[in-house]
C-alpha cells in the first residue's frame, strides 16, 4: 500500500512523467519551451514557430507494431524534430531512434503536381520529390545507456550524432541527428556542455525539487512555458490524481529498494539485484511483452509492473 505522501511540498511536477512531459513540448500554448530546447541543442538552425503534428505513425504492413513518438513537430522551414522521454531502459536504443526517424522521412516524399491539361496516362507517371529537409531526434534518458551496452560514447552526459563526409567532415544534407541527453550522468560531467544545454539539464533534473522560479530564469521566455506548464497546482484534478499515483508507486519501489540494501529480503534478493529486475521489466514492459510473462521472469508483482 503507497504511503501518504505531503501534496503541499509540491510545486513543479517531475518532466519525467509522460503526460507531464507531453504538455510541457507537446503543445502550442507551451511551444516557446520546445523551441528553446530545440535551439539550445541543435547547432546551425534557429526556429522561431513549431506545429505539432500527430505522433501516431502509421504501420505500413499489418505484422508491423504502430510507432508512437512522445512529441513530433516541424518548423516553417519543413525540418521535423522528434523529442522523446524515455524513462525504462533497453537494448539498442539508438537504433530504436534511427528507426523512429526513418518512419518520419519515409512520409516526407511529396507527389508532385502535375498540369490538369495532361493526360490521364501522364498524371499516372507522377514522381517523388525527395527536397526533404532535416530530422532530428531529442531524446531524453532518465537512465544511463551503459547500463545495457558498453561503448566509450556512453560516458557523455550529451551525446550527438550525424552524417559527415569522413574526408572533409561537412554534414550531409538532410542527413538526420540524433542528440541523447542523459540525466542520470554525474552532475560534475555537465561542467563540459554549454549554457544553453547546461540551462535544459538543469531543469529537467532539478525543477521538481524547486519551490519557486530561479531568479537565473525569471526572463528567460522558454524556461517560463516549462515552469508554468508543469506547475502543480495547473494539472486538472484528474491529472493531479494520476500523477500522485505514478509518483506514489515510484516512491514505493524506490523504498522497497532502500529496505532490501539495509534489511535484506526474504529471499535475499539484494539492491543491485532488485535493480536489475526493475529494469529488466521496464525494458520488457516497453517492448510490448505481456505483464504475465515479466511477472514470471522478474518476480515482480503485477501492480509494481504496471505502474513502472
Amino acid at each position: 500500500m503507497s504511503k501518504q505522501r505531503n501534496r503541499s511540498n509540491i510545486v513543479f511536477a517531475d518532466p519525467t512523467v509522460d503526460f507531464v512531459f507531453k504538455k510541457i513540448f507537446g503543445t502550442k500554448e507551451y511551444s516557446s519551451a520546445t523551441i528553446d530546447l530545440i535551439n539550445s541543442f541543435i547547432e546551425g538552425i534557429n526556429v522561431q514557430s513549431v506545429e505539432f503534428l500527430n505522433t501516431v505513425q502509421d504501420k505500413e504492413s499489418k505484422n508491423e507494431r504502430t510507432t508512437i513518438v512522445d512529441v513530433l513537430a516541424k518548423d516553417d522551414k519543413g525540418n521535423h524534430f522528434i523529442i522523446e522521454m524515455q524513462n525504462a531502459g533497453h537494448y539498442y536504443f539508438r537504433e530504436r531512434m534511427m528507426f523512429y526517424a526513418s518512419k518520419v522521412i519515409s512520409k516526407l516524399k511529396d507527389l508532385e503536381k502535375t498540369d490538369d491539361k495532361k493526360s490521364k496516362k501522364q498524371k499516372n507517371k507522377r514522381k517523388f520529390n525527395y527536397d526533404i529537409k532535416g530530422t532530428y531526434v531529442i531524446a531524453i534518458l532518465n537512465f544511463n545507456l551503459d547500463f545495457y551496452e558498453k561503448d566509450d560514447d556512453f560516458e557523455s552526459t550529451i551525446i550527438h550524432y550525424r552524417t559527415t563526409n569522413v574526408d572533409t567532415g561537412k554534414k550531409m544534407p538532410a542527413s538526420p541527428e540524433y542528440i541523447f541527453l542523459q540525466l542520470r550522468k554525474s552532475d560534475k560531467l555537465v561542467e563540459n556542455v554549454n549554457e544553453f544545454e547546461k540551462k535544459w539539464l538543469t531543469l529537467l533534473r532539478n525543477s521538481k525539487h524547486m519551490k519557486e522560479v530561479p531568479q537565473e530564469f525569471a526572463d528567460d521566455p522558454g524556461a517560463a512555458a516549462y515552469f508554468e506548464a508543469s506547475l502543480y497546482a495547473n494539472l486538472k484534478a484528474e491529472e493531479q490524481l494520476e500523477y500522485d499515483r505514478i509518483m506514489d508507486t515510484k516512491y514505493d519501489i524506490e523504498d522497497s529498494l532502500l529496505d532490501a540494501e539495509l534489511k535484506g529480503e526474504a529471499k535475499g534478493i539484494a539492491k543491485g539485484e532488485t535493480k536489475k529486475q526493475v529494469e529488466i521489466a521496464k525494458a520488457m514492459k516497453a517492448d510490448g511483452v505481456d505483464v504475465k510473462i515479466i511477472v514470471k521472469y522478474t518476480g515482480l508483482s503485477e501492480g509494481q509492473i504496471t505502474a513502472l
